[in-house]
């Protein structure tokens, strides 16, 4: 029979003691989120009829009612906050659009709109610009050989995002490649929004966010002048699929996406954040994890991690650390599998790793199932350094259906918390969350652990010091 653990409230650390909620018995099978649809990429704006006359032989785009043979033509003759309209059809480009606010759009949203970096360079370079690009495809970008113009040239294989802020909306960047990281697009000081869009097939990496002002002792620029009202990651219906990383020598970061916060964070006024809704990450293959998220400022809500394959010494799932506000909801982490070759020393989540700073982190409703690797499906660990005396950090925990995982380590729990040396205490509350028939049916030894020692569930009134 399942059961819930129901009114639970945990604070671990040096002298700390726990106390844990009674079991509730639930009858039957347990309940699990809906499983979320795949996220087709789609827009409902038809084509102006007009433009598209225009798009006779030869002409790639339309900019305030010209006709322009040449894409970095038609950029040329655009004035500030114009649209390039763009005619269906595959288009070889290298574009290169530094300090300009301009829209780039497809005429026809319905029909193939392709600006190809012919698998030889990077198609769209933004410098300290405002941008967004509406009904395209950026493909066949690459960046292996360095071949890109200007600085970071072995990143962002389709776009490279430096001190802008862009928007992308129905569109798909695909089949790009990047040497470092970043296949199909790299951002560094800006802010990146995508909506009803997907990255598909890209190597070395699907998306990668840096929080930098200063990735390279080649570019830097000053935090004064930084376009975006906020450095952020925001994606809303957008899909992450089929990523993959390249082969040695190239051994650098692959993971379909990550988001880091930056060491000149701290500068800042408002740190970087990062929002995901309704994001599906699918059938990827990295040697990392499939999603990193580490930041001061992190909302996932309705997040797919599902059928991805780990390579490397982590897991194929998601992990995500915070050091601000971190709310964590409606997840489903399904089907992951890592690398039975590849062991680590200490507990790593097969699904979700979780890491606790100065903030308390929300995980409000999770579906984990299917997923194999070295230890169980969850794992926390502390880190940072805080006054104890201020605030403990707690990971708060509620309606968790975790159920049906592999562990290939005997000593495995289902959720494993840790300090890994750190000396500072922790805090968790779980609640109603269902463990599948406890550790057995998750192929751990026990259902939660503190630093090697097993939490039992016992009555609301008993304490027990750790």
């Amino acid at each position: 029979m399942h059961s819930r653990t129901a009114g639970v409230l945990v604070i671990l650390g040096a002298g700390a003691c726990v106390q844990l909620g009674s079991e509730e018995p639930l009858p039957g099978t347990s309940t699990t989120l809906e499983t979320l649809p795949g996220n087709d990429v789609g827009c409902e704006r038809e084509a102006d009829a007009a433009l598209l006359a225009s798009c006779t032989a030869g002409v790639q785009a339309v900019v305030a009612g010209i006709s322009h043979s040449d894409l970095d033509a038609a950029l040329e003759a655009a004035a500030d906050g114009d649209t390039v309209w763009v005619c269906p059809g595959v288009h070889e480009a290298e574009l290169w659009i530094d300090d300009r606010t301009l829209d780039l759009a497809a005429i026809d949203p319905q029909a193939e709109t392709v600006l190809s970096g012919a698998d030889t360079h990077r198609v769209l370079t933004l410098l300290h610009s405002t941008v967004s690009l509406d009904g395209l495809t950026i493909a066949h970008g690459n960046t292996t050989e360095g071949t890109a113009k200007g600085e970071l040239a072995n990143f962002g294989g389709g776009m490279l995002v430096v001190d802008s802020a862009v928007d992308v909306t129905c569109s798909t960047l695909r089949d790009n490649v990047a040497s470092i990281e970043g296949g199909a697009l790299y951002a560094v000081g800006s802010a990146v929004r995508m909506v009803d869009s997907a990255l598909t097939d890209n190597a070395h990496g699907a998306l990668h966010f840096n929080g930098d002002l200063s990735p390279s002792e080649a570019v830097t620029f000053d935090a004064s002048r930084i376009l975006a009202p906020r450095m952020e990651l925001v994606l809303t219906r957008v899909t992450i699929e089929g990523s993959a990383p390249l082969e040695a020598p190239h051994i650098h970061v692959d993971t379909p996406l990550w988001f880091e916060l930056g060491t000149d964070a701290a500068t800042m006024k408002e740190p970087p954040r990062a929002l995901l809704e309704d994001v599906d990450l699918l059938n990827n293959t990295t040697r990392f994890v499939t999603a990193l998220l580490s930041g001061s400022d992190i909302e996932l809500t309705r997040v797919r991690v599902e059928g991805n394959t780990g390579l490397g010494h982590w897991s194929a799932g998601m992990q995500v650390s915070s050091t601000g506000p971190t709310v964590l909801s409606d997840l489903e982490i399904l089907d992951n599998t890592g690398n039975p070759d590849k062991l680590m020393e200490w507990p790593i989540g097969s699904a979700l790793q979780l890491g606790l700073w100065t903030h308390d982190v929300t995980l409000a409703g999770a579906h984990i199932e299917g997923n194999e690797g070295q230890w169980g499906p969850i794992s926390v660990e502390r880190r940072g350094a805080w006054d104890p005396d201020t605030h403990t950090p707690t990971l708060r925990a509620s309606d968790l259906d975790v159920f049906g995982n592999a562990a290939w380590d005997a000593s495995a729990a289902v959720l494993e918390l840790s300090t890994r040396g750190n000396p500072h205490p922790m805090g968790l509350e779980l609640e109603t969350s269902d463990f599948g028939s406890g550790a057995t049916s998750n192929g751990a030894d026990v259902a939660v652990r503190w630093e090697g020692t097993e939490i039992e569930t016992v009555e609301p009134t008993d304490v027990i010091s750790l």
